[in-house]
Order: structure tokens, then sequence, then C-alpha cells
């Protein structure tokens, strides 16, 4: 299988970006196998479908194993409760491993993997005006919403339902369509948008989570309604020059995050605020290093105490309980 024709296959599977791929290269560079993880939500529950290719030459390897493995623990980190993937009746080599994995099979071809996980969601997804999300139902507490980068999705959030699950909360993470937004509405008119469709919907916010590119919406969102406000890997509230457009576009490995980066990139900065904020940086990142986060704290008065870092990237967002940590009332947060 060459690298152009797993990209064709994958282009074929992956309908959207809530989706993950594992992939096992040969010391050349060439891939030898690939897996697409496409999770869904079905019965307030999430599965997920799987779909395996091996190219011919490396079969009989032990890929399909390895790759089985990787998804196995992705899904138990994302409290996913099945995998579901088609087998061809004819397809020998992964109707064994299916067995050997403990798999059901189903009708029409389809088998079934249970996952245990450490924490049970119960989630649904709604529509908040004409934003997508997902909501975990575990509690009648607070609500955060939280708001993704440039390429991400409500999806990257699920991970952060337990920890606020454990400080009474629910969690509502939005998918924003920045694909569909012209440059300036990445400020002002979308976030009005937001609010009004929070408020038609009867959601009053106790904090507002935002990464990335998502933290200046969400800072203008947790301005507007009144409600606590944390920002994971923040791109900088006083705005970015085009050279830190460029720089910042350039360290993404996801090609729409950096399209999406590079068209909305030079926003208009926040406003001076004096409400105070928590700061979420990877020390490893980047795409926002931890200047663009001082940056966000001098931006709200806040000194560089207001920051935490882990050894993270640019996607800290698991880290979120460290963030957390200590005594956290929503009110402390405002």
């Amino acid at each position: 299988m060459t690298d152009q024709q797993l990209v064709q296959w994958v282009a074929g599977l992956v309908a959207s970006r809530d989706a993950a791929l594992c992939v096992l290269s040969h010391h050349d560079g060439r891939i030898r196998a690939a897996m697409v993880l496409q999770p869904y939500l079905r019965n307030s529950r999430a599965e997920c479908e799987a779909s395996l290719t091996v190219s011919p030459d490396a079969r009989r390897q032990g890929l399909g194993m390895r790759l089985a493995a990787a998804a196995l623990d992705w899904a138990r980190g994302q409290s996913i409760r099945n995998l579901r993937f088609a087998v061809d009746s004819t397809n020998f080599p992964m109707l064994a491993m299916a067995r050997k994995l403990g798999a059901e099979a189903g009708l029409a071809g389809g088998w079934s993997l249970s996952v245990p996980v450490a924490v049970e969601l119960n989630e649904t997804q709604r529509m908040v005006g004409r934003f997508g999300s997902i909501m975990t139902t575990n509690n009648a507490g607070a609500v955060a919403v939280a708001l993704h980068g440039a390429g991400g999705s409500a999806w990257q959030f699920r991970c952060c339902a337990p920890i606020l699950a454990s400080r009474g909360m629910q969690l509502l993470a939005i998918d924003v369509p920045l694909a569909r937004v012209s440059g300036s509405t990445i400020s002002e008119s979308l976030c009005a948008e937001l609010a009004g469709a929070l408020e038609s919907d009867a959601v009053r916010p106790a904090l507002v989570l935002g990464h990335s590119l998502g933290a200046v919406l969400a800072t203008r969102l947790a301005d507007r309604v009144g409600c606590g406000l944390a920002l994971i890997n923040p791109m900088p509230l006083d705005g970015l020059a085009r050279n830190e457009v460029h720089s910042a576009s350039a360290a993404l490995r996801c090609d729409l995050a950096a399209t999406e980066l590079r068209r909305h990139g030079e926003y208009d900065p926040v406003p001076l605020r004096r409400r105070s904020v928590r700061i979420l940086a990877g020390r490893h990142d980047r795409v926002a290093p931890i200047a663009f986060a001082r940056r966000s704290a001098a931006r709200c008065a806040m000194r560089d105490d207001a920051i935490v870092l882990v050894d993270a990237g640019h996607v800290a967002i698991p880290h979120l309980g460290t963030l957390l940590s200590g005594d956290f009332p929503a009110s402390a947060l405002v």
C-alpha cells in the first residue's frame, strides 16, 4: 500500500474531523497498516466504527492485533463502550482476529467488541441554536461550556466529563463551525450568536472552557454571560501578529487546523479585562507557547501564577483535572 492509496482510503472513510487514525510504518517510512476510528453516540452511550487495512506484504505479522490494542486503549480513554467493525465473510485473517479479541458477530457481517471503561458517561447530542453539541447528563449540576480550537471538535472535551462531574458540573461541548465563518466574526458576532443560543436553550454556564483559538471566543463568551473562565493552550488574548499566525499554523500537524488558523488568526484582541482566569499550558507546545499563556494572563490583569504548566503539547485538554485541582467553586473563577 502506497501513502497515496492510504490517503485516498482515509478520505473515503473520514466524513468529519471526529476521527482517530492509528498508523504503523516500516523503518523506511512506508505505511504498512492503518486503522480509522469514528466515534458516535448511540442510546446515550459512545460507540465507535473501526476500519482496518494492512498492506498485503505485511499481513500475518501481528500488525492488526497491535492496531487493535492501540484502538482499545484509545477507546477506554474516551469512555467508548463498543468498537464495531464490518468483516467480509471471506476475510479469514480478520475473522480470526475478531474472534481472538473476543468480539461477537452480529448481523450482515458486523462485529462488536465491548470495551471496559472506568467511568460511565450518559451523553446526548443536541442542537444549541445552529451549533451541534455533546452534553453529559450524569447530574443536575452547573454547566461548563467548552469551545474547541481550529480543526477541533466537541469530542475533544469528552475526556473532561468525569473531572467536571466530580466537581458537580455537567459538560456542554459545542461544535463551532469555523470553516463556515468569516475571519472577523470569530470575535463579536459569533460570540453574540452563541450567547443568544445558550439563553434560548435556558443554559446558564457557570464556567466556559476554551482551547487554542477557542480561548478567544471563550473569553468573550464568559464576559458576555458573566461566568468563570478557564483556558487551555490559548492563543493570546491580545491578538496574533501575522508572523505569529504563520509560525503557529506551520507547527500544526493537521491541515484542517492550519487552514482554519490562517483564516481566523488575525482576530481582534480581547479588550483589557479585570476578571480572573485559570490557564493550562503545555511545556512542549510549539503551536501556542508559554509566552501566549503569559500574554493572556496579563490581558486579564493576572500574574503568571494563574498558569498551570503540564507535560503536554498543544492538546492539554486531558490534563484539565490538574488545572481544576484544589478548591474549585465556580464563583472563584469569576
